[in-house]
């Protein structure tokens, strides 16, 4: 019998009364290489909830103010393990009865994965337990400390390392062989040596969402993140992301792209979809080439995707129209240019203006990403964003806080500057609306609170203003994609999006 794995993104927001409908596409690839090798998968997003939470993600209203009350709840409940989310796991992992469990961890959710590897212990003491994902790569001692039920971690992009990890479990071979893997050996830790990116994309099989638990319960927003690359070749200091995908752009070839959104409609009648990339057209020519063939194909499909202003110019966003491209996240980040050179944004204020610009010329909604609390960052610096985000007057307007995550460029200068300490056990509050990492040494704390406060409710406003136009503007097109992707036959999901309104 082939050995089982039950790979589990471990529940975060729904520890805040929120859930997240974006699958692990980590774990979904990785499961692809796995079932292509005979190996038996089952994915489960322990964050998505068929109850009607409200939905946190980038397209959402949700007002930031009630995400970080939210977060004060999480950090209150997070080891309640008698909680019902707690209780499901345990149902999920007794009912799939895996032989390795997978979690996908990040450095908000470290004690969360830790939870989950210690429920997985419970129900299966002789299973295997391997982490991966950002905060794994950067910091595996974090997942392998003395009381920890994890036995392996893998340290960036896990196809190749996962596969070889499984064939040795299955084989009884030497795990000192398998690339990027870190296990425990008795007082101390073996770390292996790095794998390199997967460089050959064509080798790249469609993630497996059909692996999805109860895939065929699932309401067709789950199924639309789609990559067309991986890697992006910006240097911001606040980004960890290089340490999985790297900074060099690897394009996935057309094609392969192609067959996932057919398939995808087929299968989940998907009709709207993500593209995932960090900087999407970060190859002009792979891009261009992917929208000309969108349109020669006739998929008829709309879409979105996330980019830095200077990629796009008047050909790429004109060809991203007519391919079906309704909306375009950008990472603005800051109004001041000092603030933009102190992160090594690598672009300037007129690079954004130009490409929001020109995406509302041919009306493509504009969301925008902005960041307050950066080291140094004065009252006139956050005065100078707000302003620059009124005069973007995007679709809707995100207001984070900037964390510095671990093995960023950012934490290094935060501890250079005595702003976070040079050891951290607890990872809980690095999130962009823990008002604790609201770090510049420019303000007082009661003063970060109220700024925190007054941001909060200038961007919840501006949002809930253009959600509601939106919702009657928009209306006879909400009413196509819910019709077409049967949404219908998922009112949680419908009543947690109109929530976001209220």
């Amino acid at each position: 019998m082939a050995l089982k794995v039950l790979f589990i993104n471990p529940p975060w927001y729904r520890l805040q009364g929120l859930m997240s409908t974006y699958p692990p596409m980590g774990s979904l690839y990785i499961a692809a290489v796995l079932e292509r090798d005979g190996f038996d998968c089952c994915v489960w997003n322990a964050d998505y909830s068929s109850k009607p939470l409200k939905v946190s993600e980038g397209s959402s209203a949700t007002t930031t103010a009630e995400m970080t009350r939210k977060f004060q709840e999480y950090k209150d409940l997070l080891n309640d393990l008698n909680k019902p989310v707690w209780r499901e796991v345990r149902t999920v992992i007794q009912e799939e009865k895996p032989d390795v469990v997978g979690l996908l961890c990040y450095t908000t959710s470290v004690q969360s994965v830790l939870n989950t590897a210690a429920i997985a212990r419970q129900v299966n003491p002789e299973c295997a337990i391997v982490c991966g994902g950002p905060h794994a790569t950067v910091r595996p001692e974090d997942l392998l400390s003395d009381n920890s039920a994890v036995n392996f971690v893998i340290r960036g992009e896990g196809e190749t390392a996962m596969l070889r990890f499984m064939r040795t479990l299955r084989d009884g071979g030497d795990p000192s062989g398998v690339p990027g893997l870190v296990f425990r050996n008795g007082a101390g830790l073996v770390s292996n040596e790095r794998a390199e990116c997967f460089e050959d994309t064509a080798a790249l099989p469609v993630p497996a969402k059909h692996l999805l638990r109860h895939a065929d319960r699932l309401p067709a927003v789950v199924f639309q993140p789609i990559f067309s690359s991986r890697g992006c070749p910006a240097k911001c200091i606040y980004c960890s992301s290089f340490h999985i995908f790297g900074r060099k752009p690897r394009a996935i070839p057309v094609e392969t792209v192609i067959e996932e959104i057919e398939l995808l409609k087929k299968k989940f009648h998907v009709h709207h979809f993500f593209i995932c990339d960090d900087t999407f057209a970060s190859e002009r020519e792979h891009t261009m080439t992917l929208l000309r063939e969108i349109v020669r194909r006739r998929l008829n499909i709309t879409w979105g995707c996330q980019t830095r202003g200077e990629k796009l110019d008047e050909d790429l966003v004109r060809a991203m129209k007519k391919a079906g491209c309704t909306q375009v996240s950008i990472g603005v980040e800051t109004g001041s240019p000092r603030i933009r050179k102190l992160i090594k944004k690598g672009n300037t204020n007129e690079d954004v203006e130009r490409a929001v610009a020109l995406l509302k010329k041919y009306r493509i909604e504009v969301a925008a990403f902005f960041m307050f609390g950066f080291p140094t960052e004065t009252r006139e610096d956050i005065e100078q964003t707000v302003a620059f985000m009124k005069k973007l007057d995007p679709y809707v307007a995100h207001c984070n806080i900037a964390t510095p995550d671990p093995g960023t460029e950012f934490m290094e200068m935060a501890r250079a500057q005595n702003l976070m300490p040079a050891t951290i056990t607890d990872w809980s509050m690095h999130y962009h609306q823990s008002p604790d990492m609201f770090i510049t040494d420019q303000f007082t704390p009661e003063e970060k609170l109220e700024l925190i406060t007054n941001l909060q409710k200038v961007f919840d406003a501006h949002n809930k203003r253009k959600a509601r136009l939106d919702l009657v503007k928009r209306a006879p097109l909400y009413a196509r994609i819910i019709l077409k992707e049967k949404l219908y036959r998922h009112p949680a999901y419908l009543i947690g999006k109109l929530r976001d309104l209220t």
